[in-house]
């Protein structure tokens, strides 16, 4: 059984708020004051309650994962994806279905093929790809062995990640370029 390396969406539990430009939330204190910044396509248009029921049912996934219980990993996972699908249909394509949808995904070639979609859907609206691209090179280096494409994601996103991340994704970051360039 594959490992599960939650990243991405999946560990962002938005609670209704609105993403700014380099991913950041804007708090109800940020709009009051009207310190924000907001794309033309809401970065994270999802309900608090809509978010909580795809993290309840994620979290089922995570822990038959963990579990090696495949059946209810299996189970968990068609819920998901049925739950992720319905918002899909209420909000159309969006780059946090995909990008969570692939997180959980159980095969790799399915998980590129979400995660570069999830790339492209973002990068037509003019909203982050950092936390994408930083899982998808992941995937590229550890289970495929192809650095070079996982060099290429990294640095697809590096000025986002210079203007936008905390100390702990820019280490992250630059760990897994260096590991890209050995392999």
């Amino acid at each position: 059984m594959k490992s599960f390396k939650p990243s991405g969406a999946s560990i962002f539990w938005g609670c209704g708020f609105r993403i700014g430009r380099c991913g950041r939330l804007n708090t109800e204190e940020d709009i009051k004051l009207g310190h924000t910044e907001f794309f033309a396509v809401d970065a994270f248009p999802f309900t608090k309650d809509e978010w909580e029921g795809i993290r309840t049912i994620s979290h089922r996934v995570l822990n038959a994962t963990l579990a090696n219980d495949d059946l209810s990993r299996k189970a968990s996972f068609r819920e998901l994806d049925d739950a992720l699908n319905d918002l899909r249909r209420k909000y159309g394509e969006h780059p946090v279905l995909l990008e969570t949808l692939a997180d959980f995904e159980g095969s790799t070639s399915r998980q590129l093929k979400l995660y570069r979609l999830a790339t492209q859907v973002a990068v037509r609206h003019g909203l982050p790809t950092r936390s994408i691209r930083v899982s998808l090179a992941r995937i590229l280096l550890e289970e495929l062995g192809d650095g070079e494409a996982a060099a290429q994601e990294l640095l697809a996103c590096q000025s986002e990640l210079i203007a936008c991340s905390d100390e702990d994704e820019k280490t992250e970051w630059s760990e897994l370029l260096a590991r890209c360039r050995i392999a």
